[in-house]
């Protein structure tokens, strides 16, 4: 897209696609994106806003950039962007009192997002700060509304959980610890109903979404329709749907409830075939689809009532218009995986995948219909079943059926196929699969395609060896075979193949050496690649233990442009500052081992001191932006380790080299604060505080109320009242808002009293 082309000529992204650059990896190559095209220029300022406004923030962004008539027209959506961006920095009442007036400031129609943004990065305040933080909201205008509190509830539900089943994810809003936290309950069914009917209808689906069979206090089906009847259009219809969709078996009325869905659903779609049906329709049939293929808890997943509504549906959406149809046919193919492994012996389960697959060929594009075979070999139900084979007939139906796609999208349908089938107890299985997908991958012409589909491949086959065995050669020569097609294309596709052969790397022929290979073919890709590689060998629980190896990463670091350093600085920091003198070699009498013929960076750390000092060389060579960015990224992971005192000390003494007053030096102390908060042993106390004290004083007082709070908790679970004391002094500089329930310095008992959660 040219930045200075009058006129601006500009193609939307796809439905659900952000714009972003696209071509060989490792490239800034700009994709050229089909559909129509749009003279924006010649618009009015008012009319190209309206416009911007139907987008997604990365397509509002984009389109901003291309002329200076569409960036004066996108400026308001620019700035809500970074007024969003900028919350992730709120430690305080004050900072969040600022956003709240940066919020106040925006378009009324650009607040609502915003305020839910708001509302959950206040959470993330120091508990005796809530109160303020609450009183804080009150002041956006409009306030959050009754429904916005509750949607903002609910999501809170579920990102716990979500949280909860994936501890890698980074919280890049919450300041503190994310441990000890508790579920939120979930608001009464009574009080989402109480709701005007506007936002009742938007809200119940995601409130019976989350409440996930926890709502003792939800009316039975039959209920439900009685209350149906008696609301107006269209929000009877949005209600309808929210209950179909989350309808289980376990009440009565479950087989009466989907007629009268469906009997819905036919009323609003009507007899002419010529009009395409509402998007209201379209959602209640969706939504019988997808109450289909939910579990039964009576044990007849292919219940002839079941199996009848399918064909039903089936049927049905060959009148819907291509995106309607999708979102019927795609909730259709997790039916399919819910009858192989309920062992559909009647025959109509190869009949109803081979319906299905025609139905994905019938006027569909070859991305829509890769879609759907990608949702027909997905497997919604692979963690509550362990006989996967079971699913089988389903993915080589598949297969077979999507060699008849473009390159891109047969490599998309195979990909898919091995991330579903993958199985640590089914290894035998798994390698017939696997082998069957690189028999297909041959048919590939595409560089981008095969690459792709290599890298798939790469990464699968550690599952190809069953648990608890050896790997009798089979393993070896899959690798060196992935490998040796790599090798054979051009560098610009190497890149993401090879760093997935990385993680099978145990599986490996000894010879020749298999790091030395991947570093090889790596040389030849872009540099992206080979500074991600060296993040995974540093990590490698084979490599990168001896001073060898050691001088060989280095080395190659070195190599590395400066623009890509951080991708393995970013590991560097985790193996280096927590360093321990146990690493070391020692000869026999106990003493370090002499190295003398490494360069002062390639050697071996001597200790955990040089080591953190080998890891400040690291970053000095760094742009600050990318220093600040590594930092604050290590000190959200503080607390996924064990206590390690020199670590954070080399946090703070690094942060100390950013520029004084900035965004990421207050998140960072803060967070350093709330980790000693928690973990700081009572005999490393009379050290830790001084360091923190320390770098909290260098933050400026309306930043430094979240960290003071938390080394007051720290002095008073440790028990010493002189370290309160010295924390007076710098109470004295923090706005009242930011001290919260600590009053102004004073004398006498300073015993806090708990604020509710």
């Amino acid at each position: 897209m040219p930045i200075h082309a009058p006129p601006c000529l500009w193609t939307p992204s796809p439905l659900g696609v952000p714009s972003s650059p696209s071509g060989p990896p490792g490239t800034g190559a700009v994709a050229r994106m089909e559909g129509p095209r749009f003279q924006l220029d010649g618009l009015p300022t008012d009319v190209l806003a309206i416009v911007i406004g139907l987008l997604d923030e990365a397509d509002a962004l984009n389109i901003g950039m291309a002329s200076k008539h569409c960036g004066a027209a996108a400026a308001p959506f620019r700035e809500a962007a970074l007024t969003r961006a900028s919350f992730r920095w709120i430690v305080t009442v004050s900072g969040l009192e600022q956003a709240v007036s940066k919020t106040n400031a925006l378009w009324k129609s650009l607040r609502p997002p915003l305020v839910g943004a708001l509302m959950r990065q206040s959470r993330a305040l120091h508990p005796a700060l809530k109160p303020a933080a609450r009183l804080a909201l009150q002041k956006l205008t409009p306030p959050p509304s009754d429904d916005a509190v509750l949607r903002d509830k609910l999501d809170r539900i579920d990102r716990f959980e979500r949280l909860d089943r994936s501890s890698d994810d980074e919280d890049d809003t919450a300041p503190g610890l994310s441990g000890g936290a508790r579920r939120p309950r979930l608001p009464p069914f009574a009080r989402i109903m109480a709701l005007p009917l506007p936002a009742r209808a938007g809200l119940l689906h995601r409130w019976l979404d989350v409440a996930d069979g926890i709502a003792l206090d939800s009316p039975r089906l039959s209920g439900w329709r009685a209350m149906l009847r008696s609301l107006p259009d269209p929000y009877r219809i949005d209600i309808l749907t929210a209950v179909t969709a989350t309808a289980c078996d376990d009440d009565d009325g479950w087989a009466d409830f989907l007629g009268f869905a469906w009997d819905n659903a036919m009323a609003l779609m009507g007899n002419d075939a010529s009009r395409p049906p509402s998007p209201a329709c379209v959602r209640l049939l969706a939504a019988l689809a997808h109450a289909i293929q939910t579990p039964s808890v009576h044990a007849e997943d292919v219940s002839p009532a079941r199996a009848a509504m399918w064909d039903q549906l089936l049927a049905v959406a060959g009148r819907l218009a291509p995106t309607a149809r999708m979102s019927v046919l795609k909730e259709l193919a997790a039916y399919l995986s819910l009858a192989a492994y309920a062992r559909d012996e009647d025959r109509g389960l190869l009949a109803r995948c081979g319906r299905l697959i025609d139905a994905a060929f019938h006027g569909l594009e070859p991305a829509d219909t890769a879609a759907l075979l990608c949702h027909i070999a997905a497997d919604p139900y692979r963690d509550e079943n362990e006989c996967r084979s079971d699913r089988d007939p389903l993915v080589f139906s598949v297969m077979q059926r999507a060699a008849a796609l473009p390159n891109d999208q047969f490599a998309t349908v195979l990909a898919t196929v091995l991330a579903n089938t993958a199985s640590y107890w089914e290894g035998q299985r798994f390698a017939l699969i696997w082998d069957a997908v690189s028999v297909n991958a041959i048919l590939l012409t595409e560089a981008g395609a095969r690459a792709r589909m290599l890298t798939a491949l790469a990464a699968h086959i550690q599952w190809t060896v069953p648990p608890h065995e050896d790997d009798d050669g089979t393993a070896a020569r899959r690798w060196s075979a992935i490998a040796d097609k790599v090798e054979a294309l051009s560098g610009q596709w190497r890149g993401e193949a090879v760093v997935a052969l990385s993680a099978s790397m145990c599986l490996a022929p000894p010879e020749p050496d298999p790091v030395a290979r991947l570093l090889r073919i790596a040389s030849h890709a872009p540099a992206i690649y080979g500074a991600e590689l060296l993040a995974r060998l540093i990590h490698h629980p084979n490599y990168c233990k001896n001073p060898e190896q050691w001088r060989d990463i280095m080395d190659r670091f070195d190599e590395l442009p400066l623009d890509v350093r951080v991708i393995t600085a970013r590991k560097l920091a985790l193996v280096l500052a927590y360093f321990s003198e146990d690493h070391t070699p020692r000869t026999h009498d106990g003493l370090p081992a002499p190295v003398t013929h490494d360069a002062p960076m390639s050697a071996w750390p001597r200790s955990a001191a040089d080591a953190r000092h080998k890891l400040s060389a690291i970053f000095a060579p760094l742009p600050q932006r990318d220093q600040a960015r590594l930092l604050a990224r290590f000190a959200a992971k503080l607390h996924r380790r064990p206590w390690h005192a020199p670590a954070l000390e080399w946090l703070l003494d690094q942060t100390a080299t950013l520029p004084p007053g900035g965004v990421h030096e207050r998140l960072i102390v803060t967070r350093a604060c709330a980790f000693a908060a928690r973990q700081c042993p009572p005999e490393e106390f009379a050290t830790v505080i001084g360091w923190l004290m320390s770098a909290t004083s260098r933050l400026p007082g309306a930043y430094r109320g979240a960290a003071l709070l938390y080394l007051s908790d720290l002095a008073s679970r440790i028990g010493s009242p002189e370290s309160l004391a010295g924390l007076d002094a710098l109470f004295a500089t923090v706005p009242p808002q930011d001290r919260g329930d600590r009053a102004a310095p004073r004398s006498g008992s300073r015993k806090r009293k708990e604020v509710p959660a």
